[in-house]
């Protein structure tokens, strides 16, 4: 049985050449995944506009997507912290990169913040322009 699931947005992945795309609705092996303003082939993000077309059934996803940017900004910080291999580190190594940061970026009594709050940090300072150093 296949699963239908809902996102706050895209669908996003990375192609075999490295890009980032996005689509309101995706077909995947196991289901499919589908933006939760993507209904009847319109776009209901924008409140004060109204619903709009989407063309192509949202594959791929309008550049006037409000959530589209942000989706795949999110996912090459995301994916970066993978290949860093930030989400198997320790809380120590995490730490390390911590205080790497600038100090403007650093979240206050990090010593006191658990694994996902002190990811959390380094994956908001990755989305504000820092470059992460391990």
């Amino acid at each position: 049985m296949s699963k239908f699931h809902r996102t706050c947005g895209p669908a996003v992945w990375k192609d075999k050449d490295g890009e980032f795309h996005g689509a309101c609705t995706r077909k995947l092996s196991g289901g499919m995944i589908c933006c939760i303003e993507f209904t009847g082939g319109r776009c209901h993000a924008d409140r004060k506009a109204g619903p709009r077309d989407v063309p192509n059934d949202g594959n791929p996803a309008p550049d006037w997507c409000p959530y589209l940017a942000g989706m795949i900004r999110d996912a090459r910080v995301i994916d970066k912290m993978d290949d860093l291999g930030l989400r198997a580190h320790v809380k120590g190594d995490l730490l390390k990169v911590i205080r790497a940061m600038p100090k403007s970026m650093r979240p206050n009594g990090a010593r006191g913040l658990g694994l996902m709050a002190l990811q959390k940090a380094i994956f908001d300072a990755c989305a504000a322009g820092w470059e992460v150093r391990v």
